[in-house]
Order: structure tokens, then C-alpha cells, then sequence
């Protein structure tokens, strides 16, 4: 393996697992509805993520990246998605597991979007794109290479973020102690709109 290879799974990795409004939808998701009824979000989310990477390794990123106008709305548009998204959250009540068979999912479109909108992902996405030329020989061949290595690192972030949820909703009892989840779930999510502003 060669050492700018093992340095963009290091980066991917920090990118993947480290906290940010991607992972907190996770987790939240493997609290309301966990870790199987959660994997459509996560295949929203890596579709988002290698949408992403191929843009910016083909040069589209760039555009968006430098417009600050395009940003701020990005940012605006995010942190209104965001927003609804935590207030949905917030005012969940209690899984219903009395019915196996209807039980919620957490949709794919969610993941996708938010992913989308996040500035920290275009963020990473170009600086893979600009950091990583040298492991292909065409700008193809580089958005396929980082697109397998982010989707891989996926499946394992997927167990840790809504696995985690999920091992959470376990200790939850009452429809008290599924309120202040929910609502913590939600006010976390709205925190993870901070960030975005501080890039």
C-alpha cells in the first residue's frame, strides 16, 4: 500500500467518522428506528458523498467553493433543512414497537440532502479531489477510487453512529424518557448547524 494511499484513508476516516450533522442524523436514526431501518439514510448519505466527490474531482466543485454567494446559500438553505429536520426530531414520541411490520424508516432523501448542503462535504470532497491526484491517472479514475474508499468506510461508521443510537433507545423506558431524547436528539442536531457558519 502506498503511503498517499494509506493517507487518504486516514482522511477519509477522520472525514467519516468524526461528529458533524451527518452522523448525528445517524445517530438519532438508530435511537427512533435503529440500526437495519436506518441503512436507506446511510445509502442517502455515502449517494450524496460520492455525488460530491465526482463533481469536485471533475472541477464543478471549484465553482461552488469559491462563490461565496452560492455558500451563503448553501449555508441558508442547510441550516433551514437542518432546522425542520431537529424539530421533527424533537417532537417524535415514543417507537412503537407493538406493530413490527410498520415500523418507520429514516428515507434516504434525508441523507442525501443534507449531505448535499453541508459545506464541510464539499469541503472534504475538494480537498480530496486537489490532494489525491497523483493515486490516478484521469480525473474518472480518481472520483471512482475515492468514491469506493469513502463507501467502504461507510458500513463501519454506520454501525458506530446508529448502532450507538440504537443501544441508546434500549435504556429508554417511558414516554418521559423518549421526550427528553427526542428533544435532545433534536437540540443536537440544531447545534451541528453551528459549524457550518464558522467555515
Amino acid at each position: 500500500m502506498s503511503e498517499q494511499f494509506l493517507s487518504l484513508v486516514l482522511f477519509a476516516m477522520a472525514m467519516t467518522f468524526s461528529p458533524g450533522s451527518n452522523n448525528v442524523l445517524m445517530a438519532t436514526s438508530g435511537v427512533q428506528v435503529g440500526l437495519r431501518r436506518s441503512v436507506p439514510l446511510g445509502l442517502g448519505v455515502v449517494a450524496g458523498i460520492v455525488l460530491l466527490l465526482s463533481v469536485s474531482t471533475l472541477g464543478l466543485g471549484a465553482l461552488v467553493h469559491a462563490e461565496p454567494s452560492i455558500r451563503i446559500a448553501m449555508k441558508a438553505v442547510g441550516s433551514v433543512y437542518l432546522a425542520w429536520l431537529a424539530l421533527k426530531i424533537a417532537r417524535s414520541g415514543a417507537l412503537d414497537l407493538s406493530t413490527p411490520g410498520r415500523l418507520p424508516r429514516r428515507g434516504s432523501m434525508a441523507g442525501f440532502i443534507n449531505t448535499l448542503l453541508n459545506p464541510k462535504g464539499w469541503t472534504m470532497a475538494l480537498s480530496a479531489a486537489a490532494g489525491y491526484t497523483a493515486l490516478a491517472p484521469s480525473a474518472p479514475h480518481l472520483a471512482l477510487l475515492l468514491s469506493l474508499v469513502f463507501a467502504v468506510l461507510a458500513i463501519p461508521n454506520w454501525f458506530l453512529w446508529c448502532g450507538g443510537g440504537q443501544a441508546i433507545s434500549r435504556t429508554l423506558r417511558t414516554e418521559r424518557d423518549w421526550r427528553i431524547a427526542n428533544v435532545t436528539l433534536g437540540a443536537l442536531v440544531l447545534i451541528s448547524i453551528i459549524p457550518m457558519w464558522l467555515e
